[in-house]
């Protein structure tokens, strides 16, 4: 057992079977690296020994969580959010900036510590909810790999019992059979924040969207069931067709009477087994689960030599904006450039053009809105749509920026196996906020293709070089298909001031920021007011206090024309702590980000890269 994961070995007709249980017995079901590392060793047993897989699963997705603990240490001044200084430094350097203008080289101080990154005690990056953060969605693109290839060996069947959101839907999808108990479901995005991104309330419940009604229709969902005794019947019904199917005997005829007549004993032996038996005879699972999941975190950033980063980079972020269309203008060579299928799925590129008079293939998000008008005959197949409701008889459907729908899905995955077939190199301009969980796109398939996405990328032979654009950002599922997990070609590069994370900032805030950590933060929040006070005249209006948090342009830390003013409250805060949770050196120190790039320099890192020898 690993927090949420019971796992459990059963022999049924000499065949060894591994029931691996995800519950919500620990923090709502949700996935952490504890339960993310455990699953995977557990598939990765089952593919090398060629047991049955059976996943149980009723989760919440990847955890997310809030740097609570940093609360105590930090405090508001006029230009950002500072950690007092405790006994946790790991290392510190210094950092030589020089000023182009006045020839003058001066020194800042940079500490690093297994906890967050500052700079003259300024927080850049804070990564202390080790177990809920961005780095669980690297660890879940290696347990979607990991199903792919059990699916590709053994026998593997997901049953949901409940629910079963994001990188558990994932899993599911990815192992193909699946059963679903009435009144459960499996989804990428709830429908609270949908109705938030639509800006009203257009969807009642989970079930609308990803229960066996939608699910069912396009064949994601193989069988429903009334209850768990009944998804149990069917669990081992399928698993005896299996079993048939790799016999070399003949077949034999179902026996309705007699078809568990062993069940109860033998899975009351399994439940009652003595424990330490039990763990004796798995103990490699749980010593490889502790090597990975006890791990010392300061040995870890140790090996992360702090005089070996350019903290330049880290720090001083980049006053570029380029959009899309604007970066690929800048690198590729000059009337070159064709797109292809630009009518369909209009909010991604699909394209082709040279680099240095090299062919490669280029997919892209899209920063601009699309709409496509859907006629009274269409609306009758699908009584709502994730966008807009005009009237009775229509329905305009929206493509939104930066969201992958169901059809830019399967666009995206098409390309994908069409360019392998032609030998080309990939780059890939990612910007996406995360999967359209909407009925219609839910129905159209957005769960089905976007595990494609992982699929032919996992598959695809040649260079794959993957771009996190200036101020973009991947969230949630959408990260997990890019991770450097699914192909040993992917080189994965970001602009500094991109970001990655599960929830957007806003949201996750919404979700944790409550009693105790609200509490913190309005003393955090109060102190610097009754600070300001102290320092201002006596028409100094308290309720409305601003701070300059500038964490972009540290570089000019002198230039004040470059900061914003917004207002101190809590939720102000809050958000800005969890910006910090999804800075990208978090990734770039532990090597799941590869490297920072600007957009001036794009062009020579492709070129390096794909010249670069085949692994």
């Amino acid at each position: 057992i690993k927090n949420n994961i019971s796992a459990y070995k059963y022999n049924y007709k000499n065949n060894i079977i591994i029931f691996i249980i995800m519950s919500k017995i620990y923090a709502n079901g949700s996935f952490s690296s504890d339960e993310l590392i455990f699953y995977y060793l557990l598939c990765r047993e089952c593919r090398e020994k060629g047991y049955l897989r059976i996943f149980i699963n009723d989760n919440s997705g990847v955890r997310v969580g809030f740097s609570e603990d940093m609360l105590d240490n930090i405090e508001i001044r006029d230009n950002g959010i500072f950690i007092e200084d405790g006994n946790d430094k790991i290392e510190e350097s210094d950092l030589y900036i020089q000023d182009n203008n006045a020839n003058v080289i001066t020194t800042e101080k940079i500490t690093l510590t297994d906890k967050y990154l500052s700079y003259n005690s300024k927080l850049i990056s804070i990564f202390s909810n080790k177990n809920s953060g961005s780095e669980n969605l690297s660890l879940s693109s290696l347990c979607a790999i990991e199903t792919i290839d059990a699916y590709n060996s053994i026998f593997t069947l997901s049953y949901v019992s409940g629910m079963s959101v994001g990188i558990g839907a994932y899993l599911c999808r990815l192992g193909n059979r699946i059963i679903m108990k009435k009144d459960s479901y499996m989804l990428l995005t709830g429908y609270q924040a949908l109705n938030k991104l639509l800006g009203d309330n257009y969807y009642k419940s989970n079930l609308s969207l990803g229960g066996y009604e939608v699910l069912g229709k396009n064949g994601i969902v193989q069988c429903e069931v009334v209850n768990d005794m009944d998804g149990i019947e069917e669990i081992f019904r399928w698993i005896e067709y299996y079993i048939d199917g790799q016999s070399s005997h003949s077949k034999k005829l179902y026996d309705n009477t007699n078809k568990y007549s062993n069940m109860d004993d033998n899975t009351n032996e399994c439940i009652n087994q003595n424990t330490n038996d039990n763990a004796n005879e798995h103990n490699n699972i749980d010593d490889s689960a502790n090597k990975c999941t006890n791990q010392d975190i300061t040995d870890n950033t140790n090996e992360c030599i702090i005089q070996n980063i350019d903290f330049n980079k880290v720090i001083n972020k980049s006053i570029e904006n380029y959009n899309e269309i604007e970066i690929i203008e800048n690198i590729i060579d000059k009337n070159t450039y064709k797109e292809y299928m630009p009518d369909y799925a209009p909010n991604i590129i699909t394209a082709r053009a040279k680099i240095q008079n090299t062919t490669i293939a280029i997919i892209s998000s899209k920063h601009h809105t699309y709409n496509n008008h859907i006629t009274n005959e269409e609306n009758n197949k699908s009584t709502t749509n994730t966008q807009n409701i005009n009237n009775k008889n229509n329905i305009e459907s929206k493509l939104m920026p930066h969201v992958l729908h169901a059809s830019s899905s399967q666009k995206f995955s098409e390309f994908i196996s069409q360019i392998n077939t032609e030998n080309l190199n990939l780059l890939i301009i990612a910007n996406y906020k995360g999967f359209s969980g909407g009925d219609k796109d839910m129905l159209d398939g957005v769960l089905k293709y976007g595990s494609n996405i992982i699929n032919e990328l996992k598959i695809f032979k040649n260079k794959i070089y993957i771009y996190i654009p200036p101020n973009g950002q991947l969230r949630g599922g959408t990260y997990v298909i890019f991770d450097k997990n699914i192909n040993k070609n992917i080189r994965l590069t970001v602009h500094n001031t991109a970001e990655v994370g599960v929830l957007e900032p806003s949201a996750l805030c919404e979700i944790k920021v409550k009693n105790k950590i609200k509490s913190k933060l309005e003393k955090i929040v109060n102190k610097y007011k009754e600070c300001k006070h102290l320092n201002t005249d006596d028409n100094y209006n308290n309720d409305n206090i601003t701070y300059n948090n500038n964490l972009s342009t540290i570089n000019n830390h002198n230039n004040h024309n470059d900061s914003y003013n917004i207002n101190t409250t809590i939720k102000t805060i809050a958000e800005d702590i969890c910006k910090l949770q999804d800075n990208t050196f978090r990734l770039y120190k532990d090597n799941i980000i590869d490297e920072y790039v600007e957009v001036k320099e794009l062009r020579n890192k492709i070129i390096e890269y794909f010249n670069l020898p085949d692994k």
